[in-house]
């Protein structure tokens, strides 16, 4: 995980964060992550990456308390972003995972709804 951390507070000089595979025994490296199809990622400090068993990458940008899911070509699957503390303020997210779960699992927890179990499974508009 490479922050870039430019100094300007948004990745603006540098182009934002990088995801990059290191070959130590060829001394090669390769971006994954951002690629053409990317949408802006940055984070100064903290930044995390789980590698998904379907070949995705599971992002943390801490300091914008956001989590994505980005595919092989860089697009995003899905995001989560953490509401506002106040009006200048967003709690970080320092780390996340993804675990793979039925919708009969997530409705058998006893702090899940039927209606929260139905939702998950539902198609966006």
């Amino acid at each position: 995980f490479d922050n870039q951390d430019d100094g300007t507070g948004r990745g603006s000089l540098l182009g934002g964060s990088r995801i990059v595979a290191v070959q130590p025994h060829t001394d090669s490296t390769k971006v994954l992550f951002p690629t053409e199809h990317s949408e802006p990622f940055y984070t100064p400090s903290q930044g995390r990456l789980e590698m998904l068993d379907n070949g995705n990458m599971l992002l943390t940008e801490t300091e914008s308390g956001r989590v994505v899911e980005v595919g092989s070509a860089g697009h995003t699957v899905w995001e989560w972003i953490h509401g506002p503390y106040d009006e200048s303020r967003v709690p970080e997210v320092t780390q996340a995972s993804r675990h793979d779960l039925s919708q009969e699992e997530v409705a058998s927890w006893s702090c899940s709804s039927v209606d929260s179990a139905q939702t998950a499974s539902r198609p966006p508009d």
